[in-house]
């Protein structure tokens, strides 16, 4: 009874009555970031194939057999995963990095 007393109480939130809870409170279940079986499954079926969707594509852009424009749509499709993308310059005016005197 005396726990019960020195519980901090949620304002505006009502308490279940049968529970020492409040109402909509979620408890248990998975952490974040825990996969979940079909992500699982998915996982483990591409490390069993041994190459993984970028292997692949990094594999088809290198191949010289192939068309040159085959190559380069696989290289566009492999250069987000590979490469950051540049920051923009969005919001700030464009000024010259050294004055323009002749």
């Amino acid at each position: 009874m005396v726990e019960a007393l020195n519980k901090p109480k949620k304002q505006g939130i009502a308490k279940c009555p049968e529970e020492d809870r409040y109402l909509g409170e979620r408890r248990g279940g998975r952490k974040k970031g825990t996969p979940n079986k079909a992500t699982g499954a998915k996982a483990a079926a591409i490390a069993a194939s041994g190459m993984t969707p970028l292997e692949f594509l990094v594999q088809q852009y290198r191949n010289e057999k192939l068309e040159t424009i085959t190559r380069i749509d696989a290289a566009k499709a492999a250069a987000p995963y590979v490469h950051p993308k540049l920051a923009t310059n969005a919001g700030r005016p464009f000024r010259p990095l050294a004055p323009l005197i002749p």
